[in-house]
């Protein structure tokens, strides 16, 4: 009898000690960068992100899901020859995005001193504001702020690499590199340009923070 409890307390120990290994929650931030690609006119400002992730350790993958803000910050100058925008001299746009990341990390092994995970995911996106400033000739700035715009649940596709470096027990370093492909745009496209969102097809970046393991 005392062989057998003693078994099942064996047992129950290495389960948790197995659940505890495989099965792990984290809670992290991070800080991006963002370089976007809309065509050969255009000209990125400094785009930038923010995201609060949490994550479930299971098996060799990591099921990461939270929010993030970023930016579409870019402006391109009006041609020369452009009779229609004869004093135009450059449009800036600033577009602001809520988004809800759900990333799926490759062989995650936080045993190791460094890690090298390769990831992939989907990310919902939703335009929260819109400005756009018109520089002309002899004049002041035009500001629009806010422009109410018709839009669409925007979706990207990520596929990117993270390293992690433990520094404690329980915190861990990442960075990593990665590009989205949008296949779904936000733009509900109209007969005024204005009133069109401008959306990043594809966009490369790249990411700092820290986790903390529960």
């Amino acid at each position: 009898m005392k062989k057998i409890i003693i078994i099942i307390l064996i047992s129950i120990h290495s389960a948790i000690i197995y659940g505890q290994n495989i099965n792990k929650f984290s809670i992290g931030m991070d800080a991006n960068y963002l370089y976007h690609y809309l065509d050969r006119d255009t000209r990125n400002n400094f785009n930038y992100g923010f995201s609060l992730l949490m994550s479930e350790k299971i098996a060799k993958i990591k099921v990461s899901f939270g929010l993030n803000f970023s930016t579409l910050n870019y402006y391109y100058k009006v041609k020369p020859n452009d009779n229609s925008a004869l004093f135009l001299i450059k449009n800036e746009y600033k577009v602001q995005y809520l988004n809800f990341p759900l990333l799926i990390f490759f062989n995650n092994n936080q045993e190791r001193q460094k890690n090298l995970n390769p990831f992939v995911g989907v990310i919902a996106n939703k335009a929260i504001n819109y400005d756009r400033i018109s520089y002309s000739l002899n004049t002041k700035p035009e500001y629009s702020k806010n422009i109410n715009i018709h839009q669409h649940l925007g979706f990207t596709f990520r596929f990117g690499a993270n390293v992690s470096h433990p520094i404690s027990h329980n915190i861990l370093l990442n960075a990593a590199l990665f590009t989205d492909f949008k296949f779904v745009s936000n733009s509900v496209y109209s007969s005024n340009d204005f009133e069109k969102l401008p959306d990043s097809g594809i966009t490369i970046g790249f990411n700092i923070g820290f986790a903390y393991s529960l």
